[in-house]
């Protein structure tokens, strides 16, 4: 995949149309052109014909006109850039409405051929743009994997196509990072390097800032990068939690923080008739199964029908300290219904912890519960998930009501 180039825009000119085939804006109303049965190709740059050097272009193609009783079906971008420039189309140089960053000074000459089926326009629409050099040196974040990924990606970033002021070099780095709730990502090495990584781990938006130096030279304003990170199974199922007496949730190491698991059993469950009825819903208990519960001493069972794809995967464990935990299925069993829990394996010393589940089916948030309160060796039945129906019901406490905590909740073979 490309590398995203997103900036901080620091001009704003009225937008400026480039016209192949026709001598002016189409027409409001217009549903294709009389240039015999051609596409009309255009191009509008949001920006102007004349930005700083280090600024994201907004090109659209989407005023392209086809031919009278067609639809433009395809996009060609092209482009001539000066030498040593290393900027990209985003998301690719065959959507409608890319982005660009001109991150060299001098002249770009952007092209742009339309398609209607086999058709293509006669002469491609063309776009000058001259990027000229910068008083203050110009931020340019650059995101290797892209601005939309899966759950526990490690995202490369990059400042290296940042533009100094001419005659100098950007010197020093200043990174900042939003992310979603729930998450304690930090930057590593750190956040004042040239090309730092996070790991994101917890769905949702990281919102990334950077400001560059130039010796007393700093960026007129920051460059924004948002990437979202989205899960791709059917099931995805997401546990973090905050420690109040944990002074650093981010830090790693043999009884760093608290440690709470996820699980997610099957209805089948449970497979052994030891199974003892804790939680006192007058059914054996589902939890810590050897087989049909997916936690940490079984990341990933095998319960078919469909093969791997059907089968939990424990995509995260998480031992000390905030989570996230990750439980996914790309394709649920049909009909199946599965139960989400957490159990507060150990405290380590830190005391109560705020447990937060959420659940996303197809990528998009079904269920969201936050903030219950736990206590070592805690069980909270969470919810059941129906991916066939597309439901999460979140469970009742037996007795009394409000959410379902088992208290001292252990099983005879995990002490």
């Amino acid at each position: 995949m490309r590398a995203a180039f997103l900036t901080m825009t620091t001009i704003a000119i009225v937008s400026v149309l480039s016209l192949s085939g026709c001598g002016g804006s189409p027409p409001a109303g217009n549903n294709g052109n009389n240039n015999g049965g051609v596409p009309t190709a255009v191009i509008v740059v949001t920006e102007g014909d004349t930005v700083v050097a280090g600024s994201t272009l907004h090109l659209a193609g989407e005023q392209s006109q086809p031919s009278a009783g067609q639809t433009i079906t395809g996009y060609q971008w092209t482009v001539e850039a000066p030498n040593g420039a290393a900027g990209a189309f985003v998301p690719s140089a065959q959507a409608a409405n890319p982005t660009f960053v001109v991150d060299v000074v001098g002249q770009y000459t952007f092209r742009l051929t339309v398609f209607q089926g086999a058709t293509s326009s006669a002469t491609p629409a063309e776009a000058v743009v001259q990027a000229q050099a910068p008083t203050t040196p110009v931020p340019v974040i650059s995101v290797q994997e892209g601005l939309q990924v899966a759950p526990l990606t490690t995202l490369h970033l990059s400042a290296a196509q940042s533009v100094p002021v001419p005659g100098g070099t950007i010197d020093r780095w200043e990174w900042t990072v939003e992310g979603p709730a729930g998450s304690v990502s930090t930057l590593s090495p750190g956040a004042n390097v040239q090309s730092p990584t996070l790991e994101a781990n917890v769905a949702g938006s990281y919102l990334f800032r950077l400001t560059v130096h130039q010796g007393a030279l700093f960026s007129a304003a920051p460059a924004e990068a948002t990437v979202r990170v989205v899960p791709t199974g059917t099931i995805h199922v997401e546990l973090t939690w905050q420690t109040p007496n944990d002074p650093n949730p981010a830090d790693s190491g043999s009884d760093a923080g608290a440690d709470m698991d996820l699980h997610l059993t099957h209805a089948r469950a449970p497979a052994r008739p030891d199974n003892t009825d804790m939680d006192g819903d007058g059914k054996p208990d589902p939890y810590f199964d050897t087989l049909y519960d997916c936690y940490w001493f079984q990341p990933l069972p095998d319960w078919g029908p469909a093969g791997t794809a059907g089968n939990p995967s424990l995509d995260r464990d998480d031992t000390d300290g905030a989570g996230p935990e990750v439980i996914s299925i790309q394709s649920p069993e049909a009909n199946a219904v599965y139960r989400v829990a957490v159990h507060y394996w150990r405290d380590h010393g830190y005391g109560l912890s705020l447990a937060t589940v959420r659940v996303r089916l197809n990528g998009t948030l079904a269920f969201e519960r936050t903030g219950v309160e736990m206590a070592d060796r805690d069980l909270w039945c969470v919810a059941d998930i129906s991916a066939t129906a597309g439901t999460v019901t979140a469970l009742i406490a037996p007795a009394g009501g409000g959410d379902w905590i088992v208290h001292n909740y252990s099983h005879p073979d995990f002490q």
